[in-house]
């Protein structure tokens, strides 16, 4: 090829190349023609030129009319399809983004800006869809990859859908998502539920996390997908208000799953339940691709609704295209009704437990006898040595026991930082080396009775009808209550003693004059009566608010009330537990004189539950105020659950009380139907 042939062919490639910079693979094929026409052995020099000159012109013209015009019209097409097939309706693109419908309109449940490629995107799916197809297909190249490669979910889905050319929309494994997910290896996904706190009803809502396996011996070393509110505050009362009321923002984090054992299992006494999910390695990663995007990405975090629970929805949802749970839950988001859904909807392959370290310690106390027990407490004071256990005339199970206990304890007192580090190794090391002398017990030496798994628990919401008499009057008593549970409902799957209510509303229907009145709405009503013993010296405790009908000068009057106390709560063989707690309570309102009145007494009673369907719960209450207002109220009560089933129940309740130099007697029987 001479020198003007190779200037003119130079030239057609520099203008080529600089108005279609992105044709990619036509460049490519560009220089192979290159090569091809100007080979000198290939055909005569005067037919060389000529026949490339012809090539080169014919390719750069069609080349250049398809690379602007073609491009224009190809993404014009793509976007009129977008709009004919209604793609911005489909539900996954809905999934994607996080959208629902309200009264309001379609809005999606992320408030971050940077998520939104349009400006209207939060509440305009179809603006949205359309911006995202044209940052794919922006002629800037670097830029659509950096597009695709941040919501890597979005063009995996937009590439199936709209079946887009692969020598346009070209993406190779540099992004960093790949990388990743070449490192993680995921295989499978479970979702592991930390049952309830024994000393916080609050945990009794719950929290799930995703666990992603890995191919690791240990699934401990996988990772925990968790979606939690950002805050470093301690004060529970500004974090339950914050919490309410989604003044925090909720992020995706991805840890090591053996920090959330040791913080819920061995810190926080909570068992833990992994269900195994029966999804493909597929939509595993697919599901790993949408959080890809969700990456540093904030949502508002509601307590009661945009919790953990809610958004980890969205992650199956993007899993498995035709699931859609999110869309399936009401306004209460609790985490077991969530265990629930995905249970129904076959997404568990098995059930796994993990007792906390606290359930192993008490499993292990257990099975000893009074001496057992005593030994391993003094050396857990420090006033005998392990190694004198091996000395003393217990067998050799009893000492197995005994030493056991002594590790586990130790192990629980050093994560709760209740034992300084030379305590622990001075206790841990010495029983260890004991213990390691007598060998490994039969692998049933601990079998664990498995408690009956959250899921099978009642659900979240109650309605309730029924007749009282009270005053001498008889009324047809409406209640209702969309979270959560009380010491009378069914108990499968929650832990004796714990009691949480919100919202719990009754109104009473007076049949003699066809009134209707609030008998009372407590906002929130909080009963923790957790078992003490020598190792978990808990404090059982209330916290209850709301309004309630008090009868002063034979007149009804609204008045709001404060209740807060404190105390101990006792197993029992007899009785599951018996407590005692000290009480102050606040009431306020016009009809009480100087508007308020305060007073401080103690509560005592009985909880148990004498079968499986029957539970029973007997309290006294003695309370003085002093303050304000002053009077003396009264009361003793007996209220028996009976389960019909998982979701019926009944209730039965008479109470004899005296408030305001008044005796009444108050029965109820109610029939609760839990949804």
């Amino acid at each position: 090829m001479n020198t003007n042939s190779r200037q003119v062919f130079d030239k057609f490639s520099e203008i080529f190349a600089t108005v279609i910079p992105h044709a990619g693979s036509k460049i490519r094929r560009l220089a192979v023609y290159k090569r091809i026409l100007f080979c000198p052995r290939a055909v005569p020099p005067h037919r060389k030129e000529v026949l490339g000159y012809c090539v080169l012109m014919l390719i750069s013209a069609v080349s250049f009319c398809h690379s602007n015009e073609g491009q224009t019209d190809y993404l014009q097409n793509l976007l009129e399809r977008v709009s004919h097939d209604r793609l911005y309706e489909d539900p996954y693109w809905q999934t994607l983004i996080h959208y629902t419908s309200g009264i309001s309109g379609v809005r999606s449940r992320i408030d971050d800006p940077d998520f939104f490629l349009s400006a209207e995107g939060m509440v305009n799916p179809h603006a949205e869809l359309r911006a995202t197809v044209e940052a794919i297909f922006q002629e800037d190249r670097s830029g659509s990859r950096d597009v695709i490669c941040k919501f890597i979910a979005r063009y995996s889905w937009l590439k199936q859908v709209l079946e887009l050319d692969d020598s346009v929309f070209v993406i190779d494994d540099s992004c960093e998502y790949f990388e990743v997910a070449r490192n993680l290896q995921p295989r499978s996904a479970s979702i592991v539920f930390p049952a309830a706190h024994m000393n916080s009803p609050a945990s009794m809502f719950g929290h799930t996390l995703l666990l992603v396996n890995t191919p690791a011996k240990s699934k401990l070393l996988s990772h925990a997908v968790n979606y939690s509110a950002s805050t470093e505050e301690t004060l529970g009362l500004i974090f339950a208000f914050k919490g309410i009321f989604g003044l925090y923002r909720g992020y995706f984090s991805v840890m090591p799953y053996y920090e959330k054992v040791q913080e819920y299992g061995d810190i926080d006494q909570r068992d833990i339940w992994e269900y195994k999910l029966n999804l493909t390695e597929l939509e595993v990663n697919q599901m790993l691709m949408h959080l890809w995007e969700l990456k540093n990405i904030y949502s508002d975090y509601f307590f009661f609704s945009e919790n953990c629970s809610y958004n980890l929805l969205f992650l199956l949802d993007a899993a498995r295209r035709d699931s859609n749970l999110a869309a399936r839950l009401n306004a209460w988001v609790i985490p077991t009704d969530t265990i629930k859904l995905i249970r129904e909807a076959g997404f568990v392959e098995s059930v796994e437990y993990r007792p906390s370290k606290a359930t192993r310690i008490r499993h292990i106390s257990a099975a000893l006898d009074a001496n057992g027990n005593a030994s391993a407490k003094a050396v857990l004071d420090g006033s005998m040595a392990p190694g004198q256990i091996l000395s003393e005339p217990f067998s050799d199970d009893e000492k197995i026991r005994i030493l056991d206990l002594v590790i586990e304890t130790s192990q629980y007192m050093h994560a709760k930082k209740k034992w300084p580090k030379r305590r622990y190794f001075d206790t841990f090391l010495p029983a260890s080396q004991a213990r390691s002398t007598l060998g490994i017990p039969e692998s049933d030496f601990y079998s664990y009775e498995v408690p009956e798994s959250p899921e099978v628990s009642h659900n979240s919401g109650r309605m309730s009808v029924g007749i009282q008499s009270f005053r001498d009057e008889e009324f047809i008593s409406i209640g209702y209550r969309p979270a959560y549970h009380d010491h009378q409902d069914p108990g499968a799957g929650f832990i004796t003693g714990a009691q949480i209510q919100f919202l719990d509303l009754n109104i009473n229907y007076r049949i003699d004059d066809n009134r209707i009145e609030l008998e009372h709405l407590d906002l929130i009503d909080i009963v923790s009566l957790s078992p003490r013993d020598e190792i978990f010296k808990s404090v059982s405790w209330r916290f209850s608010t709301g309004f309630l009908t008090e009868t002063l000068a034979d007149e009804n009057h609204l008045l709001y009330r404060l209740d807060v106390g404190a105390g101990l709560s006792i197993p029992g063989e007899l009785f599951d537990l018996k407590f005692g707690l000290i009480e102050t309570e606040l009431q306020l309102g016009g009809a009480l004189e100087q508007n308020y009145s305060l007073g401080i007494g103690a509560a005592l009673g009985i909880l148990t539950s004498v079968t499986d369907w029957w539970t029973l719960e007997f309290g006294l209450k003695n309370i003085n105020y002093e303050l304000g207002h002053e009077h003396h109220a009264v009361s003793c009560s007996l209220k028996q659950g009976i389960v019909v089933d998982r979701n019926l129940s009944f209730n039965v309740e008479l109470t004899r009380e005296k408030d305001f130099g008044k005796y009444f007697t108050d029965f109820r029987a109610t029939c609760n139907i839990y949804f």
